[in-house]
Parts: structure tokens; C-alpha cells; sequence
């Protein structure tokens, strides 16, 4: 199954929720089932992954670089 998890704050607004947004529906264009994954604070990010993990396919991470930092460790 083809399916994209998106990695973004729930607090995300404006600019980065429309990233969010437009991410989303450019994955279900191309048919790829969309998952949002979120993390309400810093320190849940990685447990947020773990998770996941067992069904991630593609992790696409929505956000700046500290969004990242925490991440990529996961």
C-alpha cells in the first residue's frame, strides 16, 4: 500500500498549516493513502515516530530545521 506519513506540529498556523494542507492533497492526488502525524510538544516528537514506525513507509517532515533536529534521531 502506498501511503505517506506527514511529521508536523499541532500548533502549526498560517504559512505552515497551508504547507501542511497542500502537502497532503498533492499525496492524495498521486493516490497515496495520508497520515498526519503530530507531536504536541518537542520532547514527543520522537515517540510520536516510534509509533508509527511499524506502518511508516515515507516520512515527510513539515517544518523548520528544529522540527528536523528532533526528528532524524528517531
Amino acid at each position: 500500500m502506498n501511503r505517506i506519513h506527514l511529521l508536523a506540529r499541532p500548533d502549526s498556523a498560517g504559512p505552515r498549516a497551508k504547507a501542511v494542507r497542500a502537502a497532503v492533497d498533492s499525496a492524495e492526488r498521486l493516490g497515496l493513502l495520508t497520515t498526519v502525524l503530530t507531536a504536541p510538544t518537542p520532547d514527543a516528537i520522537a515517540a510520536a515516530i516510534d509509533a508509527a514506525r511499524p506502518e511508516i513507509e515515507r516520512l515527510v517532515i513539515v517544518g523548520g530545521d528544529g522540527l528536523v533536529h528532533r526528528a532524524l534521531p528517531a
